[in-house]
């Protein structure tokens, strides 16, 4: 693959949310390496394929004959994505799907269509949901456990900026804590 794929990596890397330090983990490579190959656009074929395998991307987008949007499949996990959705409504004791709608600020007729598994889940979608259920929105399309009981996400983040005695307290005992 001889084409320039460093600006379509970016706008990958920015369309999903991530910073080029998550993008390059997940994908097993150093943040510099990655920083690299958006900068130069030159990326070996191997690394296209993992980014594609990683992130469920459809090979077109490299090839520019579909959007960024288009590219994103999240078709492939969407039933396991559905399962951890219901089972967190569960554990929250969220029983309809409207009650969910208007935690998430999803339409109703969309989040149903998404639980029937008649539509793929998309990002935005996730990310509203995660919010709604108070996960990371990693639990959600990957599974990834750790982001399940402790996500940071833009209302963690959001609850910290407003209070900011408890913020400095964490700043305090982090700080301490690496001294």
């Amino acid at each position: 693959m001889s084409m320039d794929y460093g600006f379509l990596i970016t706008k990958l890397r920015k369309y999903l949310g991530i910073t080029i330090k998550e993008f390059a983990s997940k994908i097993g490579i150093d943040t510099s390496t990655e920083f690299q190959y958006e900068n130069s656009g030159r990326v070996p074929e191997k690394i296209i394929e993992t980014i594609c395998n990683v992130f469920n991307v459809n090979m077109d987008y490299f090839e520019e004959k579909i959007s960024v949007e288009d590219a994103i499949s999240f078709s492939g996990d969407n039933h396991m994505r559905v399962e951890r959705i219901k089972l967190l409504m569960n554990e929250r004791n969220i029983s309809t799907n409207k009650e969910l709608a208007e935690l998430s600020n999803v339409s109703t007729s969309r989040l149903s269509e998404i639980l029937r598994e008649n539509c793929p889940l998309s990002l935005d979608k996730a990310k509203k949901i995660a919010d709604a259920l108070n996960v990371g929105v990693d639990y959600i399309l990957y599974g990834d456990v750790s982001k399940k009981d402790n996500p940071i996400n833009d209302t963690l983040i959001r609850w910290l900026w407003s209070h900011p005695e408890i913020r400095k307290k964490i700043w305090d005992k982090i700080h301490f804590d690496i001294k």
